[in-house]
């Protein structure tokens, strides 16, 4: 059976007690480094969906614009229409 004196020649209880401590102090700065990597991942994933939002709603404004474009052409074309009809 290994022991932890055995593997990092340990020889007092304040060494053990010192090789915990960093054990937990490693273990706590790496638990810290994947919250902050995770928080910059939800960061980057709400930036490309606002992006994302900001395409969609351009898009919506160009579609409203050409519809309201074709409208008034589709009304000036019949006004002509109607012009025409009556003066013959």
């Amino acid at each position: 059976m290994l022991d932890h004196k055995a593997i990092f020649e340990i020889a007092t209880e304040e060494q053990a007690l010192t090789l915990y401590k960093t054990l937990g102090a490693v273990g706590a700065g790496l638990m810290l480094v994947k919250l902050l990597i995770g928080k910059l991942y939800i960061t980057s994933l709400k930036y490309d969906r606002h992006m994302a939002q900001v395409k969609i709603n351009e898009l919506k404004a160009d579609l409203y614009e050409r519809k309201q474009e074709y409208r008034s052409n589709s009304y000036k074309e019949s006004i002509r229409m109607e012009m025409a009809v009556a003066s013959n």
